[in-house]
């Protein structure tokens, strides 16, 4: 924790973030960044400058959405803070980004060791995988005992 402004600076982990992470303020290093892309706004229509790039610190790693004047604020193996940060959910994965009032600037402190085994950026890293029993035609389930309906119980959508 630092104290700035009166107020104390909660710092986050990447391997701490969720799904519902917001207000996030985190220590990064840049690892990689991506090709600048070309895409439209659904709310606006116009183009706007998209850059994925992967970043970490000494728990994991994850992908950062960098939009527009963003893209070159940053540089490779730099170590950045992010202030005010939240987690978006694309294509079944976490991604990081600034968000309105959030604000990366360079940070005075170093970060040497990335661990690049944990990668939050996986699908579903954040959840746990629902356990999924397998189901029958017949009535009848794969270890030969009769199912819901043969004994007589209602079915799971006879309601």
């Amino acid at each position: 924790m630092t104290k700035a402004d009166n107020t104390m600076i909660v710092w986050s982990y990447i391997s701490e973030l969720s799904p519902d992470s917001r207000n996030i303020n985190l220590r990064f290093k840049v690892l990689e960044i991506g090709e600048t892309r070309q895409v439209f706004s659904k709310t606006t229509g116009r183009e706007i400058e998209l850059v994925e790039s992967i970043i970490g610190d000494s728990t994991g790693k994850i992908i950062l959405v960098l939009w527009n004047d963003d893209i070159d604020s940053i540089k490779r193996y730099h170590t950045y803070i992010l202030m005010n940060g939240k987690i978006n959910l694309y294509d079944e994965s976490m991604t990081l980004s600034k968000g309105r009032n959030g604000e990366i600037r360079l940070s005075e402190t170093t970060i040497d060791y990335v661990n690049e085994e944990v990668n939050m950026s996986k699908p579903f890293i954040g959840r746990p995988k629902r356990k999924s029993r397998s189901r029958t035609m017949s009535g009848r389930s794969f270890d030969g005992t009769a199912g819901r309906e043969i004994r007589k119980f209602c079915g799971r959508k006879s309601f």
